[in-house]
Formats: C-alpha cells, sequence, structure tokens
C-alpha cells in the first residue's frame, strides 16, 4: 500500500515540475501573432528564391511555394470551402501536401491529415471524427484507400 502511495506522490510531483517548466517557457518565449500563411509571406519576403523544400530531388522555392499556395487556396475557395470547414488531406509528404495544408489555413480550413499506409476503415473513422466534408488526395490513392470507403462518408467534396 505505501509503495502504491509512493509511486502516486512521486508523479504528482513531476506534474508539478512539468506545469512550472511549461509556465516558465511560456513566458520566456515569444511568438508573433500572425497565422502560419502570414509567416510564408514574410519569409517569402525575405527568402524568395531560397528553396524551402525538396521532394525526389526537385526543389521549390519560398516564392514557387507561396505563387502554388495562392492558386489552389484560390481553388478551394470556388468549390465552397469555408472557414471552419474541415478537409483531410490524404497524402504522403510531398509538395503538394504542403501546398494543400497552407492553402487550407490560408482560407480557414482546418486539416486533418489522413496516413496514406492507412487501412480503409482506419480513413473512415478518422474523416467521420473529425467530421470531414473535403478529401484532398492524389489520384493513386483514390482506388486503394477512398474508394472503397466513399459510400460510408457524407463528402461535399473530392
Amino acid at each position: 500500500m505505501k509503495v502504491a502511495t509512493a509511486k502516486k506522490e512521486d508523479r504528482e510531483a513531476n506534474i508539478r515540475d512539468d506545469v512550472r517548466w511549461s509556465e516558465e517557457l511560456i513566458s520566456a518565449v515569444t511568438f508573433p501573432r500572425i497565422t502560419l500563411y502570414e509567416m510564408l509571406v514574410q519569409s517569402v519576403l525575405r527568402y524568395a528564391d531560397r528553396p524551402v523544400l525538396c521532394f525526389l530531388n526537385t526543389f521549390m522555392s519560398y516564392k514557387e511555394l507561396l505563387d502554388a499556395v495562392d492558386r489552389f487556396a484560390t481553388g478551394l475557395d470556388s468549390l465552397g470551402l469555408r472557414k471552419g470547414d474541415v478537409a483531410a488531406l490524404v497524402m504522403p509528404s510531398c509538395f503538394q501536401y504542403v501546398i494543400a495544408y497552407y492553402a487550407c489555413t490560408k482560407i480557414g480550413v482546418i486539416v486533418t491529415g489522413i496516413n496514406p499506409t492507412y487501412k480503409p476503415g482506419e480513413a473512415l473513422h478518422q474523416l467521420k471524427i473529425t467530421g470531414a466534408r473535403t478529401i484532398i488526395t492524389l489520384d493513386a490513392l483514390y482506388e486503394p484507400l477512398i474508394a472503397p470507403i466513399v459510400t460510408d462518408i457524407d463528402i461535399d467534396r473530392l
């Protein structure tokens, strides 16, 4: 009985230490009160032609990324996506993922990333619990991952 009590006390002491450390860190670090998209715009002003992404030995500059993000955000907006909507990104770490993510944040769309190695049932579960009504994916992932569950979900845009 004493062992269990001692362990509980140790856990509580560790929690207090973690809270104190977190509060000290939060008060010591300041972050700009801007959106992720606005951070990208600021980065373009400083590093326009420098590479920001590399995928399969191909590079993309900050300026190219911002241009692609703006064009994709315009497309999402024209499809009717609005602030507060939830979009599922179903793709690996690639240029398209970064572009889609920033485009969603630009227009206020909430992003849920779905691992492209999930089984269809796992993807279905995540789509249901997040309330995503838009799926952004690559053609190569549609058949193995989305097609088997498309009739089981309430999706507005694919």
